[in-house]
């Protein structure tokens, strides 16, 4: 095993050193060729041409980054959709394309689309250069993507984009591979730790097929996850806004009962706060706040929780005072508490676990060495805060404006 530790205790050893001595993405990326002496210098195959030089090519595995863009002029009113790695989410491509490319202009480097010939789109992948955790997601037909990203080709059928979302294989690339650490959090994935990702010892049809329903279930509830709230953030985007201090000062009836935070205004609030029926807590309810206010309760949970999510950072204490709370709060408190009570974080959940399920037979962990992952995953600081790019995530509430005073902060 030649993995580079930084999050392992000791528990984690036996498992790690199973999941190290098996099969690795490497193995399964499929392996191309690139002449490099001759006239047609620069020619690409699939395979080594029938009587040609040995020596005239050169083998390399079907990974790496996008090509690097050379500026606007590069782009073409129509031609192939050109997109960013933050597009990039497990179930597909969510957002427009930044650009268009019909090959016209070169890009400033080419990088991996020197083998565009050669992708078959049945076992393409693109995963984010950035992110907290692997996101991958399978590649359209038509479509190119810039350098925050990393194409993979695979040499059998196979959902990549499922399988690193289970928590098995995400264990090894939380505690083990990550690399150019930003900000604790996010991280960069290159192709080599890419590449170091465990992988089943065989890739069966019965395997293939198991992980496909999973993956299309999983996707679907991470997809209802995220729409339960777009309600919730049309309300917001089209209101005015007070932070809670202004309430408190102009002695608003919404905080009758409410007491501000005693603690430091830098300290972090907890990152697993819950509403209850008085108010909101955290840390097993060593934090406590007490909010009489249904809807500004339910404001102020939702807020906290988007905050945390959009930024991938603590939310400090202070940000309770400087929350903005809507003046439609009626329609916005009833609409978060609609969403949460709905079944869609359950059946995401479930649909997490059926997939774990199967990843860990693959790699032939046993039921208390799943157990034991998905307990870390929940109970510790640094995993319990880490995660791939869900498109629940990806959807944040974006700042809406608050125009009732000049003296009035924007969210």
């Amino acid at each position: 095993m030649n993995w580079m530790t930084s999050k392992v205790q000791g528990g984690d050893v036996e498992i790690l050193v199973k999941l190290g001595a098996g099969a690795k993405l490497r193995d399964y990326i499929q392996t191309v060729y690139r002449k490099v002496r001759g006239a047609d210098r620069g020619a690409v195959a699939a395979e080594i041409p029938l009587g040609a030089g040995q020596f005239d090519w050169q083998a390399r595995k079907l990974v790496g980054m996008g090509m690097k863009p050379s500026g606007k002029k590069m782009f073409t009113p129509t031609g192939r959709a050109f997109y960013r790695g933050l597009n990039v989410f497990p179930g597909r491509l969510i957002g427009e394309p930044a650009a268009f490319w019909d090959g016209t202009v070169q890009p400033a480097e080419i990088r991996t689309y020197k083998y565009d010939a050669l992708f078959v789109h049945e076992r393409l992948f693109v995963a984010r250069e950035m992110s907290e955790l692997p996101t991958v997601a399978p590649v359209p037909r038509n479509v190119v993507f810039n350098n925050k990203v990393n194409l993979i080709q695979l040499n059998v059928e196979f959902p990549l984009n499922g399988w690193v979302l289970s928590r098995p294989v995400m264990f090894v690339a939380a505690t083990c591979l990550r690399s150019t650490i930003i900000e604790d959090l996010g991280c960069h994935w290159y192709p080599k730790s890419l590449g170091l990702l465990p992988m089943p010892a065989e890739v069966t049809d019965e395997l293939r097929e198991q992980l496909l329903a999973a993956t299309a279930t999983l996707i679907e509830k991470d997809d209802n996850l995220a729409d339960r709230w777009r309600h919730v953030e049309a309300l917001l985007a089209s209101s005015t806004s007070q932070s809670v201090s202004q309430l408190i000062a102009s002695g608003s009836s919404l905080v009758d009962g409410f007491v501000l935070p005693v603690h430091e205004p830098d300290d972090a609030l907890p990152d697993d706060i819950e509403m209850t029926e008085t108010g909101l807590q955290g840390d097993g309810g060593a934090f406590q706040l007490t909010v009489p206010n249904a809807d500004l309760r339910a404001v102020l949970w939702y807020m906290i929780d988007r905050t945390r999510l959009a930024d991938d950072a603590e939310v400090p204490v202070a940000y309770v005072g400087a929350c903005p709370v809507p003046a439609n709060i009626g329609e916005v408190g009833s609409a978060i508490r609609a969403a949460h009570e709905s079944s869609a974080q359950s059946e995401f959940d479930a649909a997490r676990d059926a997939l774990d399920r199967i990843a860990a037979t693959a790699l032939d962990l046993t039921e208390d060495q799943l157990a034991y992952i998905c307990q870390r995953f929940r109970d510790d600081p640094f995993l319990s805060q880490i995660r791939p790019m869900w498109a629940h995530r990806g959807l944040h509430v974006q700042g809406f404006k608050d125009n009732s005073s000049e003296d009035r902060g924007t969210s």
